[in-house]
């Protein structure tokens, strides 16, 4: 039985994309992308929030492909009455895996259509899909076109971004 606190809790298509910490020893975690029984994505009603402690059963995914690596098969997501705090969860994370430039990232070049724009993993490439990153800065834009827009640049400390 494993441990995971969940970090990050994103909507992917119809239902959520989570990503968990697991302690690998001590002041050391690794990510791991737990799987539904069935798909890709939690579908709702999902409970669990970001902090929360869960406990399931993990095996290796079906068919993982660079750079999905962190992939993992789970039998559920079962609560447990432990929660870490915001601030707590921020200095776990950075005991995770943790990037200060974008090669880092994913542990491959990247692809880019422009200097600062897209940039994306070739397929059956990479090291790794899920990484933390150091920052020297962080820029937000609201854009109000149609739908309002939140977009944030971040600035590494190599001066990249």
């Amino acid at each position: 039985m494993s441990e995971l606190i969940l970090s990050d809790i994103t909507i992917m298509g119809p239902g959520y994309c989570v990503i968990g910490l697991e302690q690998t020893n001590a002041g050391s975690f690794h990510s791991v992308r737990p799987l539904p029984q069935w798909g890709y994505a939690w579908r709702e009603p999902f409970r669990f929030t970001r902090g929360d402690y869960v406990e399931t059963q993990l095996t290796p995914a079906r068919r993982p492909r660079p750079p999905h690596i962190e992939d993992r098969q789970s039998d559920g997501l079962r609560a447990t009455e432990r929660k870490l705090s915001d601030a707590r969860l921020v200095e776990v994370l950075s005991l995770a895996e943790v990037s200060s430039s974008l090669e880092g990232l994913f542990g491959t070049d990247l692809r880019f259509d422009s200097p600062y724009g897209n940039r994306w993993v070739q397929k059956g490439e990479g090291a790794r899909s899920v990484c933390g990153v150091c920052f020297g800065n962080i820029n937000f834009s609201v854009y109000k076109d149609q739908e309002p827009k939140l977009c944030a640049q971040v600035v590494l400390p190599s001066n990249e971004r």
